[in-house]
């Protein structure tokens, strides 16, 4: 005995109509993209904080091979309560930068005659 195949009786929507749907997720993907950038831009302008901020690091080891750092301990302390109980320990961070100083700005004197 053999099996008929499966023949849909839905109707499939006109040219007009197909149109119409594709224009309009057209429209709605184009609105998100722009939402996604949009919101993107604003992350990207608040200042997060990135590893070469912070002057300590701590070094979570997940086997004698594999491990990851986590920049974001401003001192050893702070960083050895968050190392305690764990396989960590806490390390300079090697890409930080300490802010410079402010150079004041000389003023030349006007010669008075």
């Amino acid at each position: 005995m053999r099996h008929k195949p499966m023949v849909s009786t839905a109707r499939r929507p006109g040219a007009a109509a197909a149109h119409a749907l594709t224009g309009r997720a057209t429209e709605e993907t184009t609105m998100r993209k722009t939402l996604l950038v949009g919101v993107l831009t604003l992350l990207g302008l608040t200042g997060i904080a990135e590893a070469r901020d912070y002057p300590v690091c701590l070094r979570v080891y997940h086997n004698y091979r594999d491990w990851y750092d986590e920049c974001s301990y401003t001192s050893i302390p702070q960083c050895r309560m968050s190392a305690s109980g764990r396989a960590a320990e806490c390390i300079e961070n090697p890409w930080y930068t300490a802010p410079q100083p402010a150079k004041k700005k000389l003023r030349k004197q006007r010669r008075r005659h």
